[in-house]
């Protein structure tokens, strides 16, 4: 069997210890914030808030235009979300 050079040995355990280092300081550190490409209050948001405001949060008072579009703003979840939005803005 051969044996490993003293040199081999101890250049593995530098990287590894490297290694370790680079991985702990990468997991610890911050990390960079990326904002977000679509601003948290976007132009349909803005329609949906004066909408409830409008119809006081009752879906029944959307015209099937403003409830498809509410349907696609809220992903479906358009009668949930009107009555909040409308107790959000009085």
């Amino acid at each position: 069997m051969s044996k490993i050079p003293v040199p081999a040995i101890i250049a593995i355990v530098v990287i590894a210890i490297g290694l370790a280092i680079f991985s702990v300081v990468k997991t610890v550190s911050p990390h960079e914030y990326h904002p977000t490409e679509k601003p948290l209050v976007n132009e349909d948001t803005k329609w949906l808030r004066e909408t409830a405001k409008r119809v006081s949060g009752d879906v029944t008072k959307l015209t099937p235009a403003e409830r498809q579009r509410a349907d696609k703003i809220t992903r479906g979840y358009t009668t949930v979300a009107l009555p909040l939005m409308a107790k959000e803005t009085k």
